[in-house]
């Protein structure tokens, strides 16, 4: 045989693998690669082996001659150019080689985006420190940074100041330019995280005096944010610190990227953490909030969540930022506790419960606070939240529980009983504790509900004391139980497998006998159920849970022996535990061990006997998180098939390979026998064993089962357990009637190169010709599996030719479907295959010639249905064409009077492609301009703008003639009647979501200015539609607009009282307050601007009597002082004065100057030189009218008066008295004192007394009136009740 008749021989029985070392194996590879050179001319398949051929001898030649060669496939010629490329190591020969193909012409995009892409993986330009930077700099010089993905595959490999450099040049500086879904977005992430990070500062630097917008823009870019956090969790903590310190106090929240990350946070950036922390913390002790979905102003954040390795020192130093620096010990101090506490409550491992000690107890407790000032705290402020908390610190514990004992009793003669058993519980056991015990027990002794609820308390009670008196309440249970009711049994036993590792360790080894008595009255009871066996056996499955606490060799074997004896005496079949599905850890591996063993010995035969193998199955998965380490299990699995399954024909009756497949994974987890157990499966059990994907997998891997795939495919249908019992019968196994083509699709998707090329024409005549065509199978996987053809590039020939061929049987499928009834699962139907038949040749590899007939048979199917596939198939096309030849027959078909008459969504999507030859602006006057001219469809209009907008992308517009008819067709659109061109204005997609200026990403400011200026203030004035001037006025982008005219305009609207004003005034007046939010007005030109409508309006007042404008005046100055945030010393005084101006102007507006005076205070002679202007200026009446509506604002905790919200409790108190004493004004700080200074426990109560005593005692009938009203929160001896 020749070489050329085994090649040919390999290429039909073989694997793509056995033709390469055929091949190379060749001494004389002379003839070889002259024949393969003859058939690659139309041969894809011989094309990819002359490459390999020359990829193997070094030929850079003949490569370069590939490459160049225009009449073959894209991806075959892209795979010479980068074969070439890897053989280089002259970076300057590299450099030239890779700026001439992306500057040439004649080179299709897909090459030029495949060269640019493989280039970091190239040795030499790895090691470089300049090669990426200097080709960056050469292409960019040519071609815009975003065409062929230039950035995306050159500056992410470059230096941190290279990048800077770069970022500059391209006038790149935030992220909101850079899309998240694009491919130099994924780069930066993740090879430059540091870069996204400082270009999101760059963005949240616009946004910092807007809580809301800051936000909105976390919420937005979650998913950056949590790649982020895994990426530089130290720097995005930073970043996170950066943006909350710059909004005001009240404003503070944890974002959600740093509150669902809290514990891998707090491991990585400690220090960090600490520090943002220490933000939100400070300012309403007590209190710290994270952002939620459902509420901007955030949700209270209940306890933090450590990692094990967070360090005793960093536990202290957080505990002390919340405790001083953040002054939660002002109000309550346990408040602290709570938070740090709380998350950790659960976790019984020794070496946590010594750590947590040390750190809190040891270290905080008696060292830094006192013991004794803590319990204090402790007794005035502790409920039973707290004695959960302190379960394990007896020291803290009992002394609590004593006293809320006693406060109980001192409250009421009938205090709730098991309120009081429940308190009973923490302190310590003694004679007289167990009789109060037994006291409430006999109280209770008729309900079973209570009484079931007792013994465990009594039971805890014991543990959390000592050996002697657990062995007393065991005992005294046991007898109990001999006349209990089941469920008080059962609620017992599954508290013992809840209590915590001191209980295992100290206690229950010698307590066994009681514990095996009592689970002995439970099994033998008459009420028993199986319940109750999955309790008894979930304890028995909880204690080799803790096997590996016990450090005690001899206390381990107690534990082994008494979980064996569970499991062997009270195990029934089809029994279910555990039933907290804890599972045994691998790294347990005594524990594993051990009950492997038992489940061999003791239950598994059971379960065999009565041929459960689900139950088997379900003890496997719930039991063992790694069940295929060990040993024990591996031999009982392979009994199991050759021992038990092979011969008994029940077994196999009741055996299913799809139901019971993780049997078969485990058989075959080991790599060294799985082969050998396939073998036995298939040839000693059964063939039908070959529809399971593993044993498909391990076939197709092995090679030495090609006789049998052939003969399962020769017939070209296919595989079920029909075909499969007609191999072989031997026995009855069960399988879910199903078909495969062939194989699994996930193996055809994964393995096909490990398929001869006979075996993958088989499986595309399968998939094209019956499988698809079969009724039974559901529509997703036949998608799956038309997906699955793209995958055999060497059948790309022989695929087409079947599609062509049958396309008449897909096209007559679907109308016979549709016309009786097409059912859409999970968006799959058969249009929905059709359409995506029809694409696919489109997406495939294939030769030119082929390509553009394609093309033309997608234009005569084209339709509004298929219009988002066959856009598709055509933008697969126009990547593997020059763009020359692609746009010459695209313009043609654009052109022609056919292409009207497929509709709307047709024409729209076909257009959208023209987005991809964004920087061809010759494009603009050929087909852009022309189609606009036409007066198309409003909807096609609206498209033609999105389609405009990435075609401006050139800093001096008004070189380009092209650019200026983009100019002229957007002013046209800013005043189009129709709202969604409008709106496309803005980034408006028409699906209801709106990107700002949508299409100019990436663009210099320049442009941006230019763009806001010329079309989107022109919106402004629409002639004829108020919803595009209300879009206008709320989107318009501030950073760029002509703020001298905006202002005018928004002066303008404000002065008018017609319809269109009243829309549009407080939209343009907040447009104001925005310039001012960023600077780029004064506080003298807001002041002025306000000053200037007022005057205004005050002389259409007094000469046309209109009330419009009093109210108007109002609503615009609310809306200013609702908007203030942090300001300076200047500022202050210039509102300060411009507020005393207005009460000059209208005495009236009294309330309003209040409210702003106050927001403006920063020391209490501020307050009282409002105070004094009020009592001079207004009349006694109306001024008590004035303070009782400042009131609120006083109270309030949302930035309304700073100075006085950020006082503690003893200053607030002091500033109370001042009012009521000094200044005589007790209704402005009536509410203060009732709702944040009476109510907290730090507060001076016999101070507060008098107060409010006076205040009972006032002439000024309204304060008496709530001060009689009020009902104080504190108790005779000073401490607070519960529920406040």
């Amino acid at each position: 045989m020749s070489s050329i008749e085994k090649y040919e021989l390999l290429k039909r029985e073989g694997l793509l693998i056995d033709r390469v070392k055929y091949i190379l194996s060749l001494s004389d590879k002379t003839e070889m690669e002259i024949y393969l050179k003859t058939l690659s001319v139309k041969s894809y398949d011989d094309l990819q082996m002359l490459i390999l051929l020359y990829k193997s001898t070094k030929n850079q030649m003949n490569l370069i001659k590939i490459f160049k060669t225009d009449s073959l496939p894209v991806r075959q010629r892209a795979d010479a150019g980068k074969a070439w490329l890897r053989l280089q190591t002259d970076q300057k020969q590299i450099h030239k080689f890779v700026v001439e193909t992306i500057i040439d012409l004649n080179i299709p995009r897909l090459i030029k985006h495949q060269i640019l892409k493989c280039l970091h993986h190239i040795h030499c330009l790895k090691i470089s420190l300049t090669f990426f930077y200097d080709l960056a700099q050469s292409l960019t010089q040519i071609f815009h940074h975003d065409e062929f993905n230039i950035d995306a595959h050159t500056l992410p490999f470059c230096s941190k100041d290279q990048i800077i450099k770069l970022l500059s040049q391209w006038s790149i500086t935030s992220y909101n330019q850079i899309s998240f879904s694009s491919s130099f977005s994924s780069k930066l992430i993740r090879y430059q995280p540091l870069i996204v990070i400082q270009l999101i500062n760059n963005d949240l630097i616009h946004k910092h005096f807007d809580n809301n917008k800051m936000i909105i823009y976390w919420r937005k870019n979650k998913k950056l944010f949590e790649l982020l956090v895994k990426k530089e969790p130290k720097a995005i903590c930073r970043l996170a610190i950066e943006c909350i310190s710059r909004l005001e106090n009240h404003q503070r929240i944890l974002p959600t990227f740093i509150f669902s990350q809290q514990e891998h946070l707090f491991n990585k950036a400690p220090n960090e953490m600490i520090e943002l922390i220490t933000l939100v913390a400070s300012y309403q002790p007590g209190i710290i909030k994270y952002e939620a979905s459902w509420d901007y102003s955030g949700t209270i954040l209940g306890s933090f969540s450590f990692p094990r390795s967070f360090s005793i020192e960093n536990y202290i130093r957080l505990f002390f930022v919340l405790y001083d620096t953040c002054n939660w010990s002002i109000n309550n101090s346990l408040d602290v506790v709570v938070y740090m506490l709380s998350n950790d409550v659960n976790i019984h491992e020794i070496s946590f419960l010594r750590k947590r000690r040390k750190w809190f107890f040891d270290m905080i407790i008696q060292e830094r606070i006192g013991k004794q000032e803590f319990v204090n705290e402790l007794l005035k402020h502790g409920s039973e939240i707290h004695l959960r908390l302190f379960k394990d610190f007896p020291e803290l514990r009992i002394p609590l529980a004593q006293h809320t004992l006693q406060q109980l009793i001192d409250q009421s003669n009938s205090y709730s009983l098991d309120s009081y058993a429940s308190f009973l519980s923490y302190g310590l056991m003694n004679l007289e504790i167990f009789n109060k015990f037994l006291s409430i027990l006999q109280q209770n002794g008729s309900n079973l509900s209570k009484r079931k609820h007792l013994y465990t308390l009594i039971f805890q009670c014991a543990i959390s004391t000592d050996q002697e008196n657990v062995n007393h309440v065991l005992q005294w249970i046991q007898k109990r139980f001999i006349n209990e009711q089941l469920t008080a049994i059962e609620y017992f036993l599954q508290h013992l497998s809840s209590e915590n590792n001191r209980c295992y360790l100290e206690y229950l080894p010698d307590n066994f006998q009681a514990i095996e008595t009592i689970m002995n009255i439970a099994f033998n009871h008459l009420q028993r159920t199986s319940d109750t066996l999955e309790i008894i056996l979930t304890y028995g499955f909880f204690l080799l849970v803790h096997l590996e606490h016990y450090q005690d060799r001899q206390q381990q074997e107690k534990i082994q022996e008494f979980a064996s004896k569970i499991f062997k005496e009270y195990y029934i079949v089809n029994t279910n535990f555990p039933n907290n599905y804890q599972t045994l850890p691998e790294s347990s591996s005594i524990a594993c061990n051990v009950f492997a063993n038992i489940l061999i010995s003791d239950i598994f035969p059971k379960l065999i006997s009565k041929c459960f193998i689900t139950e088997i199955i379900n003890l496997l998965i719930r039991c063992f998180d790694n069940m295929w380490c060990l040993p024990e299990i591996d031999k009982f699995i392979y009994s199991f098939f050759f021992e038990h399954l092979i011969n008994s024909v029940e077994l196999q009756s009741i055996f299913d390979i799809d139901e019971h497949s993780v049997l078969i994974s485990l058989l075959l987890s080991s790599r060294s026998t799985r082969l050998e157990r396939v073998d036995r499966l298939l040839n000693e059990i059964d063939y039908i064993f070959f529809l399971d994907i593993e044993v498909q997998e391990i076939i197709l891997q092995s090679h030495q089962y090609h006789q049998l795939i052939n003969k399962l495919l020769e017939d070209e249908k296919c595989i079920d357990a029909t075909k499969l019992s007609k191999q072989q019968v031997k026995t009855c196994l069960k399988i879910t009637n199903k078909k495969i083509p062939g194989f699994h699709l996930k193996i055809l998707n994964n393995y096909y190169n490990q398929l001869t090329g006979q075996q993958q024409e088989y499986i595309i005549k399968i998939i094209l010709n019956d499988y698809l065509q079969d009724t039974e199978i559901p529509n997703p996987e036949k998608l799956k599996a038309v997906r699955v053809l793209r995958r055999f590039s060497h059948m790309y020939q022989n695929t087409l030719e079947l599609i062509e061929k049958n396309q008449d049987d897909f096209l007559l499928r679907t109308i016979d479907t549709t016309s009786t009834t097409i059912k859409s699962i999970r968006g799959a139907n058969i249009q929905t295959i059709n359409y995506y038949i029809l694409s696919l040749p489109a997406t495939f590899d294939l030769f030119p010639q082929d390509l553009w007939k394609q093309f033309d048979r997608l234009k005569t199917q084209l339709n509004s249905s298929n219009a988002t596939y066959i856009k598709d198939a055509f933008l697969s096309i126009s990547r593997k064409m020059t763009d020359e030849s692609f746009l010459k027959h695209y313009i043609e078909f654009i052109r022609s009077e056919h292409f009207g008459k497929f509709g709307i969504t047709a024409n729209k999507a076909i257009l959208r492609l023209l987005i991809q030859y964004r920087f061809n602006t010759s494009l603009i006057t050929s087909i852009l301009k022309p189609l606009w001219d036409s007066h198309p469809h409003p909807d096609i209009r609206a498209c033609l703008v999105r389609i405009f907008l990435h075609f401006i992308h050139k800093s001096n517009v008004n070189d380009d003639r092209n650019e200026l008819e983009i100019w002229s067709i957007l002013e046209q659109a800013a005043h189009d009647d129709y709202r969604p061109v409008v709106y496309a204005l803005f980034g408006f997609d028409g699906k209801g979501s709106c990107r700002t200026l949508s299409g100019l990403e990436g663009l210099s400011s320049e442009v941006l200015e230019i763009f806001v200026r010329r079309i989107q203030m022109k919106i402004l004035d629409h002639p004829t539609s108020t919803n595009a001037r209300i879009w206008a006025w709320s989107e318009l982008e501030s950073e760029y607009c002509s703020i001298n005219i905006v202002i005018d305009k928004a002066r303008q609207l404000c002065l008018q009282f017609d319809n269109d004003a009243n829309d549009l005034w407080k939209l343009a007046f907040k447009k104001i307050l925005l310039f001012y939010k960023l600077k780029k007005i004064s506080c003298n030109d807001v002041a002025k601007f306000i000053e200037s409508i007022i005057y205004y309006d005050k002389d259409i007042d007094l000469n046309q009597n209109d009330v419009h404008t009093y109210h108007r005046m109002n609503e615009l100055l609310d809306l200013f002082i609702s908007s203030i945030g942090k300001i300076d010393d200047e500022q202050r005084q210039c509102f300060r004065t411009f507020a005393l101006s207005i009460l000059q102007f209208e005495i009236t507006m009294a309330p309003l100057v209040g409210k702003l005076l106050m927001k403006l205070a920063r020391s209490r002679d501020d307050l009282e030189e409002m105070l004094t202007v009020f009592q001079s200026s207004l009349s006694p009446v109306y001024f008590e009218h004035v303070i009782i509506n400042l009131e609120s604002y006083l109270n309030a905790n949302d930035g309304s008066c700073p100075y006085v919200q950020q006082l503690n409790i003893e200053e607030k108190f002091d500033f109370a008295q001042w009012c009521i004493n000094t200044m005589n004004i007790p209704l402005f700080v009536f509410d203060l004192l009732k709702n944040q200074i009476f109510n907290k426990a730090s507060i001076n109560k016999q101070q507060c007394q008098i107060l409010l005593r006076q205040m009972r005692q006032s002439q000024n009938l309204l304060l008496r009136q709530k001060a009689l009203q009020y009902k104080v929160p504190w108790k005779q001896d000073g401490t607070m009740n519960n529920d406040n």
